[in-house]
């Protein structure tokens, strides 16, 4: 039951701070606008995110592993506050 508790607990966290990273890489590349006098809404690609974030970064992977690892290790040395009596 752990593993199952430390899956979900690391996938939260990964997905907590890929939205965070998502939110900045945004904001980075909407700083870029090209016609920042204008009140027209600069254009983002969505093929440019999926590129950049999850294709052409083994950091993405690793961090959702290691999310995961980090996720189950906390779960299972994590104290129950459950007495043992021998």
């Amino acid at each position: 039951m752990w593993i199952l508790k430390g899956v979900l607990l690391g996938a939260g966290m990964f997905a907590a701070g890929f939205l965070l990273y998502l939110m900045a890489f945004v904001g980075k590349m909407s700083w870029h606008d090209p016609n920042p006098d204008t009140d027209q809404t600069s254009g983002f690609d969505a093929l440019t995110l999926v590129q950049h974030v999850f294709l052409h970064s083994p950091l993405f992977y690793a961090a959702f592993a290691g999310a995961l690892l980090i996720g189950c290790a906390m779960v299972a040395f994590w104290p129950s506050g459950r007495i043992q009596v021998p």
